[in-house]
């Protein structure tokens, strides 16, 4: 799977919105590709091993972060509460009662989860891998970003081209993704340095000295 092909992924989205975090598109690859072992019986269970389908160098994957235009952002919240009526009407043991009564700790606590949408018609990522992979796993992507559970990022459609130029690490000189902090890239201008993983699993604490790249204009 050693054939690699420029290209640009664009993602439409059936309901127009989505909440979305700033991670390149290999996140979404690994959790296709290992999920399709899992499916196929093959999976090892190591989460960390190296996508044979996507171009690597300098120890990360040639996979950008999303790009898209923000038409406007919106603001969603979600109370958590526990019902102490309903619970008592269903016969709820009250053994517990100290715990069940405390709204200020542990599992019965309130709060309210607040959360930024973004509203976009399209999201773009650019990706140098194996095109007919990439191609295979995609067919199984429905949802993009977080709480998909609630409908949001809901996809419509997604169109896979090729393109001449790689600009899954670059566009015009501008980075497309967090870079190594090696000297390569280091004298950059407008990056600054901090503590990310520099490849998937992103959710892992396991992070490396990285170069983020932040326009100023």
């Amino acid at each position: 799977m050693d054939s690699f092909t420029p290209m640009m992924i664009t993602i439409y989205l059936e309901n127009g919105y989505c909440k979305l975090s700033d991670m390149p598109f290999d996140s979404i690859l690994a959790k296709l590709y290992f999920q399709q072992e899992i499916n196929n019986g093959t999976f090892d269970g190591d989460y960390y091993k190296q996508l044979p389908f996507l171009k690597m160098s300098d120890g990360i994957y040639h996979t950008s972060k999303p790009f898209y235009e923000i038409s406007h952002i919106s603001n969603e919240s979600f109370v958590k509460t526990f019902d102490l009526k309903l619970f008592l009407s269903l016969n709820g043991d009250m053994k517990g009662e100290k715990t069940i009564l405390d709204k200020t700790s542990q599992r019965y606590k309130y709060y309210i989860n607040r959360y930024e949408i973004i509203h976009t018609e399209k999201i773009t990522y650019y990706v140098n891998g194996n095109y007919s992979k990439i191609c295979d796993l995609l067919k199984n992507l429905n949802y993009i970003g977080k709480k998909v559970s609630l409908g949001w990022g809901k996809i419509l459609k997604i169109d896979i081209i090729s393109i001449k130029e790689d600009l899954s690490l670059f566009i015009n000189n501008i980075p497309s993704r967090h870079l190594p902090n090696i000297e390569k890239y280091n004298t950059l201008p407008n990056l600054f340095k901090t503590l990310i993983p520099l490849t998937p699993p992103y959710w892992q604490n396991h992070p490396n000295e990285a170069l983020v790249y932040v326009d100023f204009v």
